[in-house]
């Protein structure tokens, strides 16, 4: 054994010495990784004002919500839509973390669906470290007509029914959070939840170009002569994947529980620069994997839920007992 990996071993047995030890484990607050509010930022301020990269027709700010309303020059056809700055490397990843795209909306104009297409209505667009997803506010989702419920469809061209019966008559907020554990999309329409989809049910073809870990908000030209209007009031990006969660602080694998897994993320990275590391080894978000984040997953150690009942937890005292050599060992090597 070279002295690496025997050093890595003891570190691992002193890291979890000093867990089992740990007492009062407390939740962060859940944050928002990038957002466009429009009450909060004032009557006249659009998103490209504040970062936000803006494309064809600007919207409204009315200083209650955007007013998207492309509808006075039809038959003609505008669009307009906002994409947002990064929220941070990593922070929308397939296989680690958690996230949720939170929008409040509401669609004034429908486009009937034409046996091909329905990408025309008001959407948000998002993309992670591999596929594109986008959902569309549909009005009437069978297309019979004023006075039907509506709903929200997702896919290619937004054309399958994720969520129906909406009635858009007055505007609704839309979560849809993002599982790695299980790698579903769940739906909440006013924090109650109403549909689930499998990630590859969900999501585009990969190396679609648009920017990762980003959201896009708007509508696209019909080539109908047919123009939309919406009201959009806010679109977010969460690091939680339900409304009104916090997240788990030290659940690096995104399994509901801080533990053995989550600690060896942050000695398999050790002393590295992320990337070319794993963002989900630098919890602290300082670019380097080190003791802060080693003390966010002993901190919270034993959080959350096991993955599987009645796992077996080590015994506090034996590890405390193998631990102290790893301490020593840690402090010899310091010298």
């Amino acid at each position: 054994m070279n002295d690496k990996s025997r050093w890595v071993k003891r570190f691992g047995m002193a890291a979890l010495t000093l867990a089992v030890g740990v007492v009062g484990v407390q939740d962060a607050q859940a944050a928002v990784l990038v957002e466009f509010d429009a009450a909060a930022a004032g009557a006249g301020v659009v998103p490209s004002d504040v970062g936000w990269t803006g494309f064809g027709t600007s919207m409204i700010n009315n200083g209650t919500f955007l007013l998207q309303d492309n509808t006075g020059n039809d038959p003609d056809t505008e669009s307009g839509e906002y994409l947002s700055p990064s929220a941070g490397a990593g922070a929308m990843s397939r296989t680690s973390g958690q996230y949720g795209i939170e929008f409040k909306a509401q669609p004034f104009t429908d486009v009937p669906f034409l046996g091909f297409s329905h990408y025309a209505n008001a959407y948000v667009f998002w993309s992670d470290d591999e596929f594109a997803f986008n959902v569309t506010l549909d009005l009437d989702t069978d297309d019979a007509g004023a006075g039907t419920t509506g709903g929200i469809k997702f896919g290619q061209n937004s054309m399958a029914d994720a969520v129906t019966g909406i009635d858009w008559s007055v505007p609704h907020t839309i979560f849809i959070g993002y599982d790695s554990a299980l790698e579903t999309f769940n739906f909440y329409v006013d924090d109650v939840f109403a549909n689930s989809l499998t990630y590859g049910a969900f999501s585009r073809t990969p190396g679609f170009p648009f920017a990762q870990n980003a959201v896009d908000f708007g509508d696209g030209t019909t080539g109908q002569g047919i123009d939309v209007a919406a009201a959009w009031y806010f679109v977010k990006v969460h690091d939680v994947n339900a409304p009104g969660s916090t997240p788990l602080v030290g659940d690096l694998d995104g399994d509901g529980f801080v533990g053995i897994n989550d600690l060896n993320i942050v000695l398999g990275a050790w002393n590295q620069n992320v990337p070319p590391a794993d963002p989900a080894a630098d919890p602290s978000g300082d670019g380097f994997v080190g003791i802060d984040d080693l003390n966010t997953v002993l901190g919270n150690w034993n959080a959350g839920t096991p993955p599987a009942a009645g796992a077996a937890v080590p015994e506090p005292a034996t590890l405390t007992l193998l631990g102290l050599a790893g301490v020593t060992a840690l402090r010899r090597r310091k010298a």
